[in-house]
């Protein structure tokens, strides 16, 4: 079940998820996890564990995206890889662009520049982190009239498989990690009768709808809280 918290900014959504997550510890529920953005964690948890006690606490993760996919991909599974770090990608994107400028239209002359390199590691974060894959992009290509768009599109799409080539097998990217997340979810207990409350996200990228998306399907409820400017219907 779905449950959706609507107020304005400052409208007292964290203060009533806290307090819900206080009866319902103090109701006997084993299993409840707070998800908040990164850096809300440490603060979060604070707040929960002056209102439940140390003892309650055990029983309650407070977790962001990232953290959850650690903690269900595991750690070990993922340290076999090299972490891929902002060098890292800083330099296999280089490299991709080096080894495919034969194959560019637009960017065949600008390879080494740092904004290319820098402009091309941001689209591939952005990419993975909304569910774009390089073969949407084909089939958006086939449709798609000659033009400078194409040629572009067409650019990305090269430099993007160079790059993930280059990446997979001996990298972890921390994009990915919400998409192996998805995969093991349905084999996985972890949300399986769990009181889940989603707090303190401006919006959700596709990666983390798509967790969400599979939260719902085992557990017992999520909470999520949004920030709404108006509540009334607008005749507008």
């Amino acid at each position: 079940m779905l449950y959706l918290i609507l107020a304005s900014a400052g409208g007292g959504k964290t203060t009533h998820i806290t307090n819900l997550i206080e009866q319902f510890s103090a109701g006997g529920n084993k299993k409840i996890s707070l998800i908040v953005p990164e850096q809300f964690s440490f603060m979060s948890e604070k707040i929960m564990l002056e209102k439940v006690g140390a003892k309650a606490m055990a029983d309650i993760d407070v977790l962001s995206f990232t953290s959850l996919g650690e903690k269900l991909v595991g750690r070990p599974a993922l340290h076999e890889r090299r972490r891929l770090d902002d060098s890292a990608r800083a330099v296999l994107m280089r490299l991709a662009l080096d080894g495919v400028k034969h194959k560019l239209k637009l960017y065949a002359n600008h390879v080494s520049k740092k904004s290319v390199i820098s402009e091309f590691v941001a689209l591939s974060s952005e990419f993975k982190q909304n569910a774009v894959s390089t073969d949407a992009l084909r089939l958006a290509l086939a449709s798609e009239k000659e033009g400078l768009l194409k040629m572009k599109l067409n650019d990305i799409v090269t430099v993007l498989d160079a790059y993930d080539a280059m990446v997979s097998g001996s990298y972890f990217n921390p994009d990915e990690l919400l998409d192996e997340l998805y995969d093991i979810l349905p084999e996985n207990d972890y949300f399986k009768d769990r009181l889940v409350f989603i707090d303190a996200f401006r919006g959700f990228t596709v990666q983390e709808y798509k967790i969400i998306e599979r939260m719902l399907t085992k557990a017992q409820a999520v909470y999520v809280t949004l920030c709404t400017d108006n509540l009334q219907n607008s005749d507008d």
